[in-house]
């Protein structure tokens, strides 16, 4: 019985497969250009996608360095006279609802330091730099001065915690210390003043008065707690102590502690030399221990550095000078316990004498270099176990001489060149390291006696 014959169905080959394949996707040739409309369709839907993230990211970027810059410009030149300043920071009490924006001229600039002859003008404005109203309600403001230091202060007071928005702050002095054609004549190209120009364009007030303007925020998070702004009261002398003063003394500080590190190093290798004095011999003949000028024979240092304090878990320094003496022009000040605020001019200063009287004595102290500590230490003795003057050896012409007794020459002048650094040292400490706390102290006198503030009418304009 025969069996029943298959019928084979040819199967189409992979190439025709692909090209079926291909037409349902449109990728064929005859869909060409719908299948480019896709593809731009595509393109145009991505690239909205990555532009609208940027955008998301730089609104985003923007609304946080508005929320944390409260400095918008670092520094600023007047229109007329080209005194330059710098914007030192803007401070806020706790509740956020008073703040001041401290700022300083430079050392060389003219400028009045009345508080009356300055009126602040304060706006809102736009991040295109337009002018927008002011969103904190309720700002009131003055001007203060602190004495003749070249600080200057804007304080606003709000009825409610300042919000996140750059305001213009424009400053007019109305008294002009500097012929301004001069001023143009020697400033017109620097940097400075171009900048100051591009911020002022287009306000001719600019041009009428000496006026400057800065751009600050103090509802950003970036403002400093300043506790002196807490008070009802503002003092001037607690305001610049803070912002201003503890930060220098705190580096005069450390310049003083520096250098009783290094005195004593100077007394650790005088001792050092002085124990060789014992053991140094050339023929039987060694150096007698010389006499050593009062102005430094008993000094000591004592305590331990800062360093050797933080290896014993204490932190603090606690070196010190003992001395009984004080280099001329000098002072010796328990510093390391006082403070600028407590006033260390009461330490020093004789009573019943102006603290001006005494500083000016003591400067005319420090300027005779020619005085006896000095050339006591310079000039001192050294002489051999046989009386013979060590000095007259080292200077003399006989070269044999000279080379036997070299091991004690040059013990001699180590031990002299010692002596004299540290006294060298020694002076240092107790004037320039030393009068820079006076100095800061009669700052803040300046700043106490002589600050000056104009409130009310006239000292703000919104």
């Amino acid at each position: 019985m025969s069996q029943p014959t298959s019928t084979s169905v040819a199967q189409p080959s992979l190439r025709v497969r692909i090209q079926r394949l291909a037409g349902r996707f449109k990728l064929d040739s005859h869909h060409a250009i719908e299948r480019f409309g896709v593809i731009m369709a595509i393109l145009a839907l991505t690239g909205a996608i990555v532009i609208g993230t940027a955008g998301v990211q730089a609104f985003r970027h923007t609304r946080v360095q508005l929320g944390n810059t409260a400095v918008w410009t670092p520094t600023f030149t007047t229109s007329r006279t080209h005194q330059q300043g710098t914007v030192d920071g803007v401070y806020v009490n706790r509740d956020r609802t008073r703040a001041m924006i401290l700022m300083h001229f430079a050392d060389d600039a003219k400028i009045s330091y009345q508080a009356s002859d300055y009126t602040a003008f304060l706006m809102g404005s736009a991040t295109n730099l337009s002018t927008v109203p002011i969103d904190t309600p309720g700002i009131t403001g003055s001007v203060e001065m602190f004495g003749s230091t070249g600080y200057m202060g804007v304080v606003l007071d709000a009825t409610q915690p300042f919000t996140s928005q750059v305001l213009n702050l424009t400053m007019r002095a109305r008294s002009q210390l500097v012929d301004s054609a001069d001023s143009d004549a020697g400033s017109a190209s620097s940097d400075a003043d171009s900048e100051s120009a591009a911020l002022q364009a287009g306000d001719p007030s600019f041009n009428k008065f000496d006026q400057w303007r800065i751009y600050v925020n103090p509802g950003a998070g970036g403002t400093r707690y300043l506790s002196s702004l807490d008070q009802a009261q503002l003092r001037p002398d607690d305001i610049y102590y803070q912002t201003v003063l503890a930060s220098q003394e705190k580096a005069a500080k450390a310049a003083l502690d520096a250098q009783l590190v290094k005195m004593r190093a100077d007394l650790a290798q005088i001792s050092a030399a002085n124990t060789s004095l014992l053991t140094t011999k050339v023929d039987g003949l060694f150096i007698r221990p010389p006499k050593v000028p009062a102005i430094i024979a008993d000094d000591k240092v004592t305590g331990v550095s800062a360093t050797e304090a933080n290896h014993g878990n204490g932190g603090a320094s606690t070196l010190r000078l003992v001395t009984t003496t004080t280099v001329p022009g000098g002072v010796r000040l328990n510093w390391r316990n006082g403070s600028v605020q407590k006033g260390y001019l009461d330490q020093v200063v004789p009573a019943g004498q102006s603290y001006v009287s005494y500083l000016s004595k003591l400067s005319s102290a420090s300027a005779d270099t020619n005085d006896n500590d000095s050339s006591a230490v310079d000039q001192m003795a050294w002489t051999l176990s046989n009386g013979t003057d060590l000095t007259t050896v080292a200077n003399s012409d006989g070269a044999p001489a000279e080379a036997a007794m070299q091991p004690l020459v040059t013990l001699m002048n180590t031990l002299n060149t010692a002596y004299q650094t540290y006294y060298t040292d020694k002076a240092s400490y107790q004037t320039d390291l030393s009068m820079a706390l006076l100095t800061l102290d009669v700052t803040l006198r300046d700043v106490a006696t002589n600050s000056t503030s104009r409130t009310g009418h006239g000292a703000l304009i919104l």
